[in-house]
């Protein structure tokens, strides 16, 4: 049974789910946790204007999409 009824679909922007980046995480690595493949990086990459994958850090905060 749906438990989140009167809530907006995960895509929309007031729903979105964010991640606090902690010591040594990668976006792949975060995509896998999150989605079960790393497929979403470029995803996650074009919604928090990333341009290299490999470049964040710790303590920032990712919009997931």
């Amino acid at each position: 049974q749906d438990q989140t009824s009167g809530q907006e679909d995960k895509q929309t922007s007031s729903a979105r789910t964010t991640y606090r980046v902690k010591k040594g995480d990668t976006i792949s690595q975060i995509s896998a946790a999150y989605y079960g493949t790393i497929s979403m990086v470029p995803q996650i990459c074009e919604l928090n204007d990333i341009s290299q994958e490999d470049i964040i850090y710790e303590g920032q905060l990712l919009l997931l999409p």
